[in-house]
């Protein structure tokens, strides 16, 4: 453990303040669905246990179907999230500190005119922490809890290029849940993503959206000056 039993750091042994989740049926499996179109294909595929819906867009076509479901929440006392909100900015101060220390040393210019990569970028890099965090610390209390068998879940794994802001584009249990498999002794069941029909977001963001109000010069102007 770190300084919070908030920030675990191994495999949780108890649940944070002693949470008592619901209960489901012995080592069973569980069907992760984080969109609508998941939702329909875990209903029409059938064969597991509980449906876990770790979005509001998922919890919502479950009620819409009437299809029982439980929420992350159902399993961990989010208050959690307001104990581990100072240890965690804390943690992360250090980590960028130290990230800046070798910056600095490697490249003393940096120093000498006072720009900290991680520092100066802090806002972002936390986000992208803090989000990590929260998917790795809500299916912890899930896989601690129910003790599945099996989880099924649909692994469409992060492509192309990193937007500035780091945010990312979907959810990011599915990309958190291999790492955790193992602690907890749960056999992952992968399915392709479905098929679905419609526009494809521009993984650059905002920076998207300014190219189509601002000319080319005030761009090269703008990106000159960052």
């Amino acid at each position: 453990m770190t300084g919070s039993p908030a920030l675990p750091r191994d495999r949780l042994e108890r649940p944070y303040n002693d949470f008592q989740p619901p209960r489901l049926p012995e080592r069973p499996t569980l069907a992760l669905c984080s969109t609508e179109a998941e939702v329909s294909r875990i209903v029409e595929s059938g064969g597991y246990d509980a449906v876990i819906a770790t979005t509001p867009q998922a919890a919502c076509e479950c009620e819409l179907r009437g299809v029982g479901y439980q929420a992350l929440e159902d399993f961990f006392d989010v208050t959690a999230y307001l104990e581990a909100d100072e240890p965690m900015l804390a943690l992360q101060a250090r980590w960028a500190d130290r990230v800046d220390a070798y910056a600095w040393e490697a490249l003393p210019e940096l120093r000498a005119v006072g720009l900290r990569p991680a520092g100066h970028y802090v806002f972002f890099l936390k986000v992208m922490m803090d989000t990590l965090y929260r998917a790795a610390f809500e299916l912890a209390h899930l896989l601690h809890a129910a003790g599945p068998a099996r989880v099924v879940y649909v692994d469409a794994p992060l492509a192309g290029p990193v937007p500035e802001t780091l945010f990312f584009p979907r959810p990011v249990h599915a990309d958190v849940l291999p790492f955790l498999s193992a602690a907890y002794r749960s056999e992952l069941v992968p399915t392709p993503p479905p098929d679905v029909r419609g526009p494809v977001p521009d993984a650059r963001g905002p920076a998207a959206t300014l190219e189509r109000f601002v000319s080319p010069r005030t761009l090269a102007r703008l990106r000159a000056l960052k």
